[in-house]
């Protein structure tokens, strides 16, 4: 068919934006496995991502932390990221803007019919899947039934979708309640995750799971922009000798992270006479929530102070003022399949962690540099472990936090992996 005069009229606007797209490429250095005029067009009208999950956006949970952090990667490797998640504040769902981001909060499922609804439906999620019509579609824990449903509709309308898998949930309570959660557990895990294109994996442990299955996987542990002015702003350090060690509960649940043994272990270190003046703040629960989930029967000792729920940019300043954050997890399938996102914001806040190695911990702590290995294998173990980083003076303890990098987790030193990853799964 010959050109007509219209045509003719486009033509010099569709080379000019086919140059600026492909400086841009080449910029990115995706010339090297994108140089093509039909990738040109698969760029500029399909790079679109939803990420679907139980995040509390922008920043209420530590699952919205994760996601907030991976999404920043795709928008530097030029996607459009749309965010939609559950939170339990709100009654109809609520859309707004978090930096480059569309996000929308659908309320958390509380009748019966509505937790029916979420664990075997997909219908809250069409209205976003039709009119955007995503490239890409990226689950985070989803219900397996419904998760199944997901990728289905994926599948059948030619749609990338991508787990990010974050735990393995070991189902506890009732009987019955423990039956159908392990069931839907071990089938999102074993079943329906190997129909998926990619897993993005949060520990070493699901990635080797995975990996071992002939999926393409990542590895991604939890992430921050160290760009941003909660991390970038500096704290003055205390007037006083006191070491200040920190216990967040911003985002658990019950005794996850060991505040009663942590407490019981200090009190026994307080006693030692070689040990240097210290408090603990316990933030995220006061007093009556610690006895709700602690059997003690005793006082609590006067160097401890509870502090309710406070807004996560004042939970970092308090880290930052701390010179140690503790917490303590056991070896369960849980903590082993999971990534600590509060190691990584101590890190990033230049606070000393004190831990046991869970996960894949020992990849990131170098003793005495950055952190202190407790060991729990005895009550007596724990003590001796935990007296060690509480000999140090004050200033020591603040040379050493001055010398800690705090990008370790910076989403930047992760787009390369993300970038080669997707470009498998593209292809």
């Amino acid at each position: 068919m010959p050109l007509s005069g219209a045509h003719i009229l486009l033509f010099p606007f569709v080379i000019i934006a086919y140059q600026v797209v492909f400086q841009q490429l080449e910029k990115e250095r995706w010339w090297a496995h994108f140089f093509s005029f039909s990738l040109f067009w698969q760029i500029v009208m399909d790079n679109h991502i939803i990420y679907i999950g139980g995040f509390d956006l922008p920043d209420n949970n530590a699952a919205a932390l994760r996601v907030i952090g991976n999404s920043k990667i795709f928008c530097k490797l030029g996607y459009s990221v749309s965010l939609i998640g559950l939170s339990r504040s709100i009654s109809k769902p609520v859309s707004f803007k978090y930096e480059e981001f569309d996000c929308c909060n659908l309320p958390y499922p509380n009748s019966v019919m509505q937790w029916y609804k979420y664990l075997t439906s997909i219908s809250q999620y069409l209205p976003f899947l039709k009119q955007n019509k995503p490239k890409m579609v990226i689950a985070y824990n989803h219900p397996a039934i419904a998760l199944q449903k997901l990728v289905d509709y994926c599948k059948k309308n030619g749609i990338k979708i991508i787990s990010d898998c974050t735990e393995w949930y070991e189902p506890k309570g009732n009987p019955i309640f423990k039956l159908v959660k392990g069931w839907d557990v071990r089938k999102r895990m074993y079943d329906v995750h190997s129909q998926f294109d990619g897993i993005i994996a949060i520990s070493r442990y699901l990635y080797e799971f995975y990996s071992k299955r002939n999926l393409k996987t990542l590895f991604i542990p939890p992430l921050v922009d160290i760009q941003e002015d909660k991390w970038k702003q500096t704290i003055g350090a205390n007037e006083d000798d006191t070491i200040r060690i920190i216990f967040s509960r911003a985002f658990s649940r019950g005794n996850k992270d060991g505040i009663d043994l942590v407490i019981e272990a200090l009190e026994a270190v307080y006693k030692r006479n070689d040990i240097n003046a210290f408090s603990l703040d316990v933030v995220g629960m006061n007093q009556a929530d610690f006895a709700r989930i602690s059997s003690r029967q005793s006082p609590i000792h006067s160097f401890v102070h509870f502090h309710n729920h406070i807004p996560h940019q004042g939970l970092i300043q308090k880290l930052k003022q701390a010179d140690f954050q503790i917490f303590i997890r056991n070896n369960s399938l849980a903590n082993e399949a999971g990534f600590p996102t509060k190691f990584v914001e101590s890190i990033s806040s230049k606070t000393m962690v004190l831990t046991n190695p869970s996960s894949n911990l020992g990849d990131y702590m170098k003793e005495g540099v950055n952190s202190f290995c407790l060991n729990i294998n005895t009550f007596e173990d724990l003590v001796e472990s935990l007296s060690q980083p509480l000999r140090m003076s004050k200033k020591e303890i603040m040379e050493r936090r001055s010398k800690m990098d705090i990008t370790t987790f910076d989403y930047r030193n992760y787009t390369t992996d993300m970038e080669s990853f997707l470009s498998k799964i593209i292809c």
